[in-house]
């Protein structure tokens, strides 16, 4: 029998998040451009400035020479935002290939979403999101984020008990807040906030965003990962697929988690500032930790979450 044609997944960068680890055999995970290309060349800034179709003159190699072998192509949201006619050139190059495009961020800007909505279906694809609510108000397929099972922590010995990394956004005064609770129960959290400002004594300030594998490092010198939502998200982050993946606590401002299978107050705890207090934490630490069921893993799966697109 022959074996099924592997998944391409296209990034704006191919180094981005977990997705240089991954070693399914399924999956393709590259990026659109060359590496760096979008922030370093001059003539690309030019061409992408008054020439946009022409951009596709500086796609990598690797995925274009290889598109027949793709019988699902799923591009994300950040890389078609960067350039739109990707879509379409892909529907012409690769005819006998499904296309997705897939939004891991929610709608920010309504006008331009649909007009992008609009653009990918004109050109075949499917448009799919992973918050359950950005789909009920737009008409979307869902599919839930993913992660690699392959992938492991370093084995380092801990030195807080619960960490967050991320882009600053609006997310600081919640950290704020969030700190003062954690240390007043006599906890020990880690904060790093990749942003160009600063001025937090508790927090770390990065000014670039920290590769993926010294972010294993720090995750793996911690009991727990704390995930910050976004106002009105009910989608799972990827901090929640690690804290699966690795066994490790979350606390999450995202309420909508307790309404999936997995969760379990003894490993997830909804926090809600101004009212979870320092005691509610410090017995939510003390409860053994129960780990994750495979089944959780599997349907979480890259793997998985490729094949849901159909």
């Amino acid at each position: 029998m022959q074996a099924p044609k592997p998944v391409l997944v296209l990034l704006l960068e191919k180094n981005s998040y977990f997705f240089p680890a991954v070693r399914d055999e399924r999956i393709v995970a590259d990026g659109v451009f060359r590496d760096r290309l979008i922030e370093t060349s001059p003539v690309f800034k030019a061409v992408n400035r008054w020439f946009p179709s022409l951009k596709r003159l500086f796609y990598r190699r690797s995925w274009v020479s290889a598109l027949g072998q793709f019988s699902k192509i799923v591009v994300f949201d950040v890389a078609y935002k960067a350039d739109k006619s990707l879509l379409s050139y892909l529907h012409r190059k690769a005819p006998h290939a499904k296309i997705f495009l897939y939004y891991w961020n929610m709608v920010k800007d309504e006008a331009a979403f649909l007009r992008e909505k609009q653009l990918a279906e004109a050109c075949g694809a499917a448009v799919f999101h992973y918050d359950r609510g950005d789909c009920a108000r737009y008409g979307l397929q869902f599919n839930s984020i993913m992660y690699d099972e392959h992938i492991a922590l370093p084995d380092l010995p801990p030195l807080y008990d619960c960490f967050f990394l991320g882009f600053s956004k609006d997310r600081e005064p919640a950290l704020k807040a969030f700190h003062a609770c954690l240390s007043g129960a006599g906890l020990r959290g880690k904060y790093v906030l990749v942003t160009g400002g600063g001025g937090e004594a508790a927090f770390e300030y990065r000014r670039r965003r920290v590769a993926y594998p010294e972010y294993l490092a720090m995750l793996s010198r911690s009991r727990a990962i704390l995930d910050i939502a976004q106002q009105g998200q009910d989608g799972l982050s990827l901090r929640v697929m690690e804290a699966i993946f690795f066994n490790k606590k979350l606390i999450t401002t995202n309420r909508a988690v307790k309404s999936y299978a997995f969760y379990s107050p003894a490993d997830i705890l909804v926090y809600e500032e101004g009212k979870t207090t320092g005691r509610e934490i410090a017995a939510f630490f003390d409860a053994p930790f129960v780990p994750y069921a495979e089944e959780v893993r599997t349907y979480y799966s890259i793997g998985a979450w490729a094949e849901r697109f159909v």
